[in-house]
């Protein structure tokens, strides 16, 4: 039975000239201009390959192609040296890394190889990154900052995004993938991404940056998004059932739409926003007084009594 080895090569030199890039230069070791470092073993498989860090050198392989280990499967081997490596690198060199995984087909979702279930990518600096259909469920991103990144259909369910920068994020899925069910997002800064139909059912938002945010269709039952501020971001057709919405910024919102029935609205910040036509029957927190008070328009809304607003 034979063993794949993927390795990272790279010229020191180049490096040094260059600036940083990957593949990361990893810690340990001196005197060698050119080194080698072994990071994943995945078994079986027939003849010994390298994969090299450059398309050119991957090339000039005995065959390669990243479509020749896609019948390998997880492999907890290699799972195990990869969460190691992660561990001791830099922001720069985690997503030097990770590009590679991607780049080499590793982390695909729903045909991962390496499996990157509480992988430290803590504080990554993953700004402008490219990562379509990645999967990165259960990932630590604690303070990456993944400002304008690229995540088209990706999976990220149940990761951690505490505090991390997902300022312009782009992430477009189909409401029924649960690529951000049960996230961690509690103070991360997510102004002006584009979550249009997301699924964060579930997910925990608290005292997260939502302004502008692009929540279009997204699912946002169950959330909680108490202390967010959603100042002007885009609900459309968003839905807000049972979500914790207690003492949320909700200033300038429009046209939520008709699912926000049991939400917790206590202490929320309605201030010039447009409920026409939404449900906010068995709301919580607030009386209808107070909605009308507050509200910039409630025309045609089931209120909390179930009475239609004229």
């Amino acid at each position: 039975m034979g063993i794949v080895m993927i390795s990272i090569s790279y010229d020191e030199r180049k490096e040094d000239e260059a600036g940083s890039q990957f593949p990361p230069r990893l810690p340990g070791g001196d005197g060698e201009s050119r080194r080698t470092h072994p990071i994943l073993l995945i078994e079986p498989a027939k003849p010994h390959y390298r994969i090299n860090s450059t398309l050119r050198e991957q090339k000039r392989e005995q065959n390669y192609s990243p479509k020749s280990l896609s019948h390998i499967g997880v492999n907890p081997f290699a799972r195990v040296r990869t969460l190691t490596l992660f561990a001791r690198l830099d922001a720069k060199r985690k997503k030097s890394v990770l590009q590679f995984l991607y780049e080499s087909r590793l982390i695909e979702k729903g045909k991962n190889i390496i499996d990157l279930h509480g992988a430290d990518l803590g504080n990554a600096d993953l700004r402008g990154a490219y990562l379509h259909g990645v999967d990165l469920s259960e990932a630590d991103l604690n303070g990456a900052n993944l400002c304008a990144a690229i995540l088209s259909e990706a999976d990220l369910n149940g990761a951690n995004l505490m505090s991390a920068d997902l300022s312009g994020f782009y992430l477009m899925s189909e409401l029924s993938d649960p690529v951000l069910m049960g996230t961690n997002l509690s103070r991360a800064n997510l102004c002006r991404a584009d979550l249009e139909q997301a699924n964060l059912w579930g997910a925990n938002v608290w005292e997260a940056n939502l302004r502008e945010a692009i929540l279009s269709g997204a699912n946002l039952s169950e959330a909680n998004l108490s202390d967010a501020d959603l100042s002007n971001a885009h609900l459309n057709a968003a839905n807000l059932k049972r979500a914790n919405l207690s003492r949320a910024i909700l200033m300038g919102i429009s046209r939520p739409g008709r699912r926000m029935s049991g939400a917790d609205l206590s202490g929320a910040n309605l201030s010039d926003a447009n409920l026409t036509e939404a449900n906010l029957e068995g709301v919580i927190g607030i009386t209808i007084e107070e909605l009308e008070k507050k509200a910039k328009s409630l025309k045609g809304a089931t209120m909390p009594d179930g009475s239609i607003h004229e």
